[in-house]
Protein backbone atom coordinates (compact mmCIF):
# COMPACT_ATOMS: atom_id res chain seq x y z
CA UNK A 1 0.00 0.00 0.00
CA UNK A 2 2.85 2.38 0.85
CA UNK A 3 4.55 1.57 -2.43
CA UNK A 4 1.37 2.31 -4.35
CA UNK A 5 1.00 5.71 -2.61
CA UNK A 6 4.73 6.59 -2.82
CA UNK A 7 4.95 6.02 -6.58
CA UNK A 8 2.48 8.73 -7.54
CA UNK A 9 4.05 11.13 -5.07
CA UNK A 10 7.55 10.64 -6.40
CA UNK A 11 6.28 11.05 -9.99
CA UNK A 12 4.56 14.32 -9.06
CA UNK A 13 7.69 15.64 -7.42
CA UNK A 14 9.79 14.75 -10.47
CA UNK A 15 7.26 16.46 -12.74
CA UNK A 16 7.37 19.60 -10.59
CA UNK A 17 11.14 19.57 -10.63
CA UNK A 18 11.12 19.29 -14.43
CA UNK A 19 8.66 22.17 -14.70
CA UNK A 20 10.80 24.23 -12.35
CA UNK A 21 13.93 23.50 -14.39
CA UNK A 22 12.15 24.41 -17.62
CA UNK A 23 10.91 27.63 -16.05
CA UNK A 24 14.41 28.53 -14.86
CA UNK A 25 15.83 27.75 -18.32
CA UNK A 26 13.08 29.84 -19.94
CA UNK A 27 13.82 32.75 -17.60
CA UNK A 28 17.53 32.49 -18.31
CA UNK A 29 16.92 32.39 -22.06
CA UNK A 30 14.50 35.30 -21.76
CA UNK A 31 17.06 37.36 -19.85
CA UNK A 32 19.81 36.46 -22.31
CA UNK A 33 17.98 37.18 -25.55
CA UNK A 34 15.53 39.85 -24.40
CA UNK A 35 16.78 43.29 -23.20
CA UNK A 36 14.84 43.06 -19.95
CA UNK A 37 16.10 46.37 -18.60
CA UNK A 38 14.86 48.27 -21.63
CA UNK A 39 11.58 46.37 -21.71
CA UNK A 40 10.98 47.04 -18.02
CA UNK A 41 11.74 50.77 -18.48
CA UNK A 42 9.23 50.97 -21.35
CA UNK A 43 6.57 49.21 -19.22
CA UNK A 44 7.18 51.75 -16.45
CA UNK A 45 6.48 54.53 -18.98
CA UNK A 46 3.09 52.88 -19.61
CA UNK A 47 3.95 52.16 -23.24
CA UNK A 48 3.83 48.62 -24.60
CA UNK A 49 6.55 47.14 -26.80
CA UNK A 50 6.68 43.41 -27.46
CA UNK A 51 9.70 41.95 -25.65
CA UNK A 52 10.25 39.63 -28.59
CA UNK A 53 10.46 42.70 -30.93
CA UNK A 54 13.15 44.12 -28.68
CA UNK A 55 14.88 40.73 -28.79
CA UNK A 56 14.79 40.80 -32.61
CA UNK A 57 16.30 44.32 -32.63
CA UNK A 58 19.00 43.13 -30.23
CA UNK A 59 19.78 40.10 -32.41
CA UNK A 60 20.16 42.45 -35.42
CA UNK A 61 22.69 44.47 -33.38
CA UNK A 62 20.57 47.59 -33.68
CA UNK A 63 20.45 50.37 -31.01
CA UNK A 64 17.24 49.02 -29.46
CA UNK A 65 17.60 51.37 -26.47
CA UNK A 66 17.53 54.46 -28.70
CA UNK A 67 14.70 53.14 -30.87
CA UNK A 68 12.66 52.29 -27.78
CA UNK A 69 13.30 55.71 -26.24
CA UNK A 70 12.14 57.61 -29.36
CA UNK A 71 9.12 55.32 -29.65
CA UNK A 72 8.14 56.08 -26.05
CA UNK A 73 8.74 59.82 -26.60
CA UNK A 74 6.53 59.81 -29.71
CA UNK A 75 3.74 57.85 -28.01
CA UNK A 76 3.69 60.07 -24.93
CA UNK A 77 3.62 63.16 -27.23
CA UNK A 78 0.57 61.84 -29.08
CA UNK A 79 2.39 61.04 -32.34
CA UNK A 80 1.50 57.75 -33.99
CA UNK A 81 4.50 55.68 -35.09
CA UNK A 82 5.41 52.00 -34.89
CA UNK A 83 8.60 50.25 -33.94
CA UNK A 84 8.78 48.91 -37.49
CA UNK A 85 8.61 52.47 -38.89
CA UNK A 86 11.53 53.57 -36.74
CA UNK A 87 13.53 50.43 -37.55
CA UNK A 88 13.07 50.87 -41.30
CA UNK A 89 14.01 54.57 -41.22
CA UNK A 90 17.07 53.90 -39.09
CA UNK A 91 18.23 51.15 -41.48
CA UNK A 92 17.81 53.64 -44.36
CA UNK A 93 20.29 55.97 -42.65
CA UNK A 94 17.67 58.32 -41.24
CA UNK A 95 17.81 60.50 -38.15
CA UNK A 96 15.10 59.40 -35.71
CA UNK A 97 15.53 62.48 -33.54
CA UNK A 98 14.96 64.79 -36.52
CA UNK A 99 11.80 62.91 -37.58
CA UNK A 100 10.18 62.54 -34.13
CA UNK A 101 10.92 66.12 -33.05
CA UNK A 102 9.56 67.38 -36.38
CA UNK A 103 6.33 65.38 -36.03
CA UNK A 104 5.83 66.65 -32.48
CA UNK A 105 6.51 70.22 -33.60
CA UNK A 106 3.96 69.84 -36.42
CA UNK A 107 1.36 68.45 -34.04
CA UNK A 108 1.85 71.35 -31.62
CA UNK A 109 1.61 73.85 -34.49
CA UNK A 110 -1.57 72.25 -35.83
CA UNK A 111 0.07 71.29 -39.12
CA UNK A 112 -0.76 67.99 -40.80
CA UNK A 113 2.58 66.33 -41.41
CA UNK A 114 2.68 62.64 -42.25
CA UNK A 115 5.44 60.28 -41.19
CA UNK A 116 6.40 59.70 -44.84
CA UNK A 117 6.72 63.46 -45.41
CA UNK A 118 8.88 63.81 -42.32
CA UNK A 119 11.09 60.96 -43.54
CA UNK A 120 11.38 62.63 -46.96
CA UNK A 121 12.52 65.89 -45.38
CA UNK A 122 15.01 64.04 -43.19
CA UNK A 123 16.43 62.08 -46.14
CA UNK A 124 16.90 65.39 -47.99
CA UNK A 125 19.03 66.66 -45.11
CA UNK A 126 16.40 69.19 -43.97
CA UNK A 127 15.60 69.90 -40.35
CA UNK A 128 11.96 68.82 -40.04
CA UNK A 129 11.38 71.11 -37.06
CA UNK A 130 12.81 74.12 -38.92
CA UNK A 131 10.61 73.40 -41.93
CA UNK A 132 7.53 73.15 -39.72
CA UNK A 133 8.47 76.46 -38.08
CA UNK A 134 8.89 78.04 -41.52
CA UNK A 135 5.30 77.04 -42.34
CA UNK A 136 4.17 79.25 -39.45
CA UNK A 137 6.85 81.95 -39.29
CA UNK A 138 8.42 83.08 -42.61
CA UNK A 139 12.19 82.84 -42.91
CA UNK A 140 14.45 85.40 -44.57
CA UNK A 141 17.32 84.33 -46.80
CA UNK A 142 20.09 86.72 -47.83
CA UNK A 143 21.09 86.20 -51.45
CA UNK A 144 24.89 86.48 -51.92
CA UNK A 145 25.92 89.65 -53.78
CA UNK A 146 26.19 89.24 -57.54
CA UNK A 147 27.20 91.48 -60.47
CA UNK A 148 25.02 92.41 -63.45
CA UNK A 149 25.68 94.44 -66.62
CA UNK A 150 23.20 97.07 -67.78
CA UNK A 151 22.21 98.02 -71.32
CA UNK A 152 24.23 101.27 -71.07
CA UNK A 153 27.40 99.33 -70.17
CA UNK A 154 27.49 99.80 -66.41
CA UNK A 155 28.45 97.02 -64.01
CA UNK A 156 26.29 96.91 -60.86
CA UNK A 157 26.57 94.87 -57.67
CA UNK A 158 23.17 93.85 -56.28
CA UNK A 159 22.30 92.54 -52.83
CA UNK A 160 18.81 91.23 -52.05
CA UNK A 161 16.90 88.97 -49.67
CA UNK A 162 13.95 86.57 -50.03
CA UNK A 163 11.15 85.96 -47.54
CA UNK A 164 9.96 82.34 -47.69
CA UNK A 165 7.05 80.47 -46.12
CA UNK A 166 7.00 76.67 -45.94
CA UNK A 167 4.61 75.09 -48.46
CA UNK A 168 2.84 72.10 -46.88
CA UNK A 169 1.52 70.98 -50.27
CA UNK A 170 4.99 70.57 -51.82
CA UNK A 171 6.90 68.75 -49.10
CA UNK A 172 7.50 65.73 -51.32
CA UNK A 173 9.21 66.53 -54.60
CA UNK A 174 9.35 70.30 -54.08
CA UNK A 175 12.53 72.20 -55.01
CA UNK A 176 14.70 73.57 -52.18
CA UNK A 177 15.52 77.15 -51.22
CA UNK A 178 18.85 77.04 -53.13
CA UNK A 179 16.88 76.62 -56.36
CA UNK A 180 14.68 79.60 -55.45
CA UNK A 181 17.76 81.74 -54.81
CA UNK A 182 19.25 80.87 -58.21
CA UNK A 183 15.95 81.56 -59.98
CA UNK A 184 15.62 84.90 -58.20
CA UNK A 185 19.12 85.92 -59.36
CA UNK A 186 18.39 84.88 -62.96
CA UNK A 187 15.14 86.85 -63.06
CA UNK A 188 16.80 89.86 -61.43
CA UNK A 189 19.36 89.91 -64.26
CA UNK A 190 16.55 89.71 -66.84
CA UNK A 191 14.71 92.56 -65.11
CA UNK A 192 17.85 94.73 -65.11
CA UNK A 193 18.29 94.17 -68.84
CA UNK A 194 14.78 95.54 -69.35
CA UNK A 195 15.86 99.06 -68.26
CA UNK A 196 17.39 101.56 -70.69
CA UNK A 197 19.70 103.16 -68.14
CA UNK A 198 21.32 102.27 -64.84
CA UNK A 199 19.78 105.46 -63.41
CA UNK A 200 16.30 104.03 -64.02
CA UNK A 201 17.35 100.88 -62.16
CA UNK A 202 18.55 102.86 -59.14
CA UNK A 203 15.24 104.77 -59.01
CA UNK A 204 12.91 101.77 -59.56
CA UNK A 205 14.26 98.93 -57.38
CA UNK A 206 10.69 97.96 -56.46
CA UNK A 207 9.95 97.14 -60.11
CA UNK A 208 12.69 94.49 -60.04
CA UNK A 209 11.09 92.88 -56.95
CA UNK A 210 7.64 92.91 -58.55
CA UNK A 211 9.03 91.41 -61.74
CA UNK A 212 10.61 88.49 -59.82
CA UNK A 213 7.41 87.83 -57.88
CA UNK A 214 5.36 87.90 -61.10
CA UNK A 215 7.44 85.07 -62.58
CA UNK A 216 6.00 82.55 -60.05
CA UNK A 217 9.39 80.95 -59.50
CA UNK A 218 8.02 79.13 -56.42
CA UNK A 219 5.32 77.17 -58.30
CA UNK A 220 7.12 73.83 -57.80
CA UNK A 221 9.03 74.72 -54.64
CA UNK A 222 8.89 73.48 -51.08
CA UNK A 223 8.60 77.16 -50.10
CA UNK A 224 6.26 80.01 -51.00
CA UNK A 225 8.03 83.22 -52.05
CA UNK A 226 6.31 85.94 -50.02
CA UNK A 227 8.48 88.93 -50.90
CA UNK A 228 11.73 90.07 -52.55
CA UNK A 229 13.73 92.96 -51.07
CA UNK A 230 16.47 94.77 -53.00
CA UNK A 231 18.79 95.75 -50.14
CA UNK A 232 21.50 97.58 -52.06
CA UNK A 233 22.62 98.44 -55.60
CA UNK A 234 26.22 99.59 -55.98
CA UNK A 235 27.97 100.87 -59.10
CA UNK A 236 31.09 98.81 -59.70
CA UNK A 237 32.45 100.46 -62.87
CA UNK A 238 31.58 102.33 -66.04
CA UNK A 239 32.57 100.00 -68.87
CA UNK A 240 32.42 102.70 -71.58
CA UNK A 241 34.66 105.01 -69.57
CA UNK A 242 37.17 102.26 -68.87
CA UNK A 243 37.15 101.31 -72.55
CA UNK A 244 37.84 104.92 -73.61
CA UNK A 245 40.64 105.20 -71.04
CA UNK A 246 42.22 102.01 -72.34
CA UNK A 247 41.90 103.22 -75.94
CA UNK A 248 43.55 106.54 -75.05
CA UNK A 249 46.32 104.69 -73.24
CA UNK A 250 46.86 102.49 -76.30
CA UNK A 251 46.96 105.53 -78.62
CA UNK A 252 49.44 107.26 -76.32
CA UNK A 253 51.57 104.12 -76.26
CA UNK A 254 51.47 103.91 -80.05
CA UNK A 255 52.47 107.60 -80.31
CA UNK A 256 55.39 107.04 -77.93
CA UNK A 257 56.52 103.98 -79.89
CA UNK A 258 56.29 105.93 -83.19
CA UNK A 259 58.29 108.83 -81.71
CA UNK A 260 60.93 106.38 -80.52
CA UNK A 261 61.02 104.79 -83.96
CA UNK A 262 61.38 108.19 -85.68
CA UNK A 263 64.12 109.12 -83.25
CA UNK A 264 66.01 105.92 -84.04
CA UNK A 265 65.63 106.55 -87.77
CA UNK A 266 66.94 110.13 -87.37
CA UNK A 267 69.90 108.93 -85.31
CA UNK A 268 70.64 106.27 -87.89
CA UNK A 269 70.47 108.88 -90.66
CA UNK A 270 72.84 111.19 -88.76
CA UNK A 271 75.26 108.33 -88.23
CA UNK A 272 75.13 107.45 -91.92
CA UNK A 273 75.73 111.12 -92.85
CA UNK A 274 78.70 111.33 -90.46
CA UNK A 275 80.08 108.12 -91.89
CA UNK A 276 79.69 109.43 -95.43
CA UNK A 277 81.44 112.71 -94.51
CA UNK A 278 84.27 110.77 -92.91
CA UNK A 279 84.60 108.63 -96.01
CA UNK A 280 84.64 111.76 -98.21
CA UNK A 281 87.33 113.32 -96.00
CA UNK A 282 89.36 110.16 -96.17
CA UNK A 283 89.09 110.06 -99.96
CA UNK A 284 90.11 113.73 -100.15
CA UNK A 285 93.11 113.11 -97.94
CA UNK A 286 94.11 110.14 -100.07
CA UNK A 287 93.64 112.27 -103.19
CA UNK A 288 95.76 115.09 -101.71
CA UNK A 289 98.45 112.61 -100.79
CA UNK A 290 98.50 111.23 -104.34
CA UNK A 291 98.63 114.74 -105.75
CA UNK A 292 101.47 115.67 -103.42
CA UNK A 293 103.38 112.58 -104.51
CA UNK A 294 102.81 113.48 -108.16
CA UNK A 295 104.02 117.06 -107.60
CA UNK A 296 107.12 115.83 -105.78
CA UNK A 297 107.88 113.38 -108.56
CA UNK A 298 107.31 116.12 -111.17
CA UNK A 299 109.77 118.36 -109.28
CA UNK A 300 112.32 115.57 -109.20
CA UNK A 301 111.93 114.89 -112.93
CA UNK A 302 112.16 118.62 -113.74
CA UNK A 303 108.73 118.67 -115.31
CA UNK A 304 107.27 120.99 -112.70
CA UNK A 305 108.67 124.22 -111.25
CA UNK A 306 107.66 126.67 -108.53
CA UNK A 307 105.65 128.86 -110.88
CA UNK A 308 103.55 125.90 -111.94
CA UNK A 309 103.04 124.95 -108.27
CA UNK A 310 101.76 128.46 -107.44
CA UNK A 311 99.35 128.37 -110.34
CA UNK A 312 98.09 124.95 -109.18
CA UNK A 313 97.53 126.18 -105.61
CA UNK A 314 95.60 129.21 -106.90
CA UNK A 315 93.42 126.94 -109.04
CA UNK A 316 92.75 124.60 -106.06
CA UNK A 317 91.85 127.55 -103.80
CA UNK A 318 89.54 128.95 -106.46
CA UNK A 319 87.83 125.52 -106.82
CA UNK A 320 87.40 125.15 -103.05
CA UNK A 321 85.88 128.61 -102.82
CA UNK A 322 83.36 127.78 -105.55
CA UNK A 323 82.46 124.49 -103.90
CA UNK A 324 81.96 126.28 -100.58
CA UNK A 325 79.64 128.81 -102.21
CA UNK A 326 77.67 126.02 -103.88
CA UNK A 327 77.35 124.14 -100.53
CA UNK A 328 76.09 127.25 -98.73
CA UNK A 329 73.48 127.84 -101.45
CA UNK A 330 72.29 124.22 -101.08
CA UNK A 331 71.97 124.62 -97.29
CA UNK A 332 69.90 127.81 -97.71
CA UNK A 333 67.60 126.11 -100.22
CA UNK A 334 67.06 123.12 -97.88
CA UNK A 335 66.19 125.42 -94.99
CA UNK A 336 63.71 127.32 -97.17
CA UNK A 337 62.07 124.04 -98.19
CA UNK A 338 61.78 122.95 -94.57
CA UNK A 339 60.06 126.21 -93.65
Amino acid sequence: MKNMIGAPLSFGIIFLIILLVLFVVAVILFCVFIPVKTWFRVICEKVYISPFKLGVLKSKKMPYDMIADWFVYAKKSGVFVTIDDLEIHYNAGGNLQNVINGLICAKDAGILLSLDSAKTLDNAGTSVSDFVKSCVNPIEIDVPEFNVFTVDNMELKIKMSLTLLGNQQKIVGGTLEETLVNRAKENCILAVNGFNSYKDIMKNCDLISKNILAKKIDSDSRFILKSVQILNIEIVKDIDYERSVKENEQLAQIAIMKAEEDKLKEEKKVQETKKKIEEEKLKKVEKDVEMTKSIIKAFEDGKFDMMDYCKLQNMIADTNMRNSIIDSIKVENNEKRKK
